[in-house]
């Protein structure tokens, strides 16, 4: 799901590695896109995936 979301910014996670709380990852984002937007928009739709799949639980 994350990389998907990635590419919606023309970005690549290179690296990454998921834990039950939290996940560490090393991104390629391209020169034109602010780091601070690629990660807020992945967080983003990330969140409302995972509300939408897993929310009644």
């Amino acid at each position: 799901m994350l990389h998907e979301i990635a590419q919606h910014k023309e970005s690549e996670i290179v690296e990454e590695h998921l834990m039950a709380d939290h996940a560490h990852m090393c991104i390629g984002i391209p020169p034109k896109h602010a780091v601070s937007n690629v990660v807020g928009y992945l967080k983003d739709k990330s969140a409302i995936q995972i509300a939408r799949e897993y929310g009644s639980r």
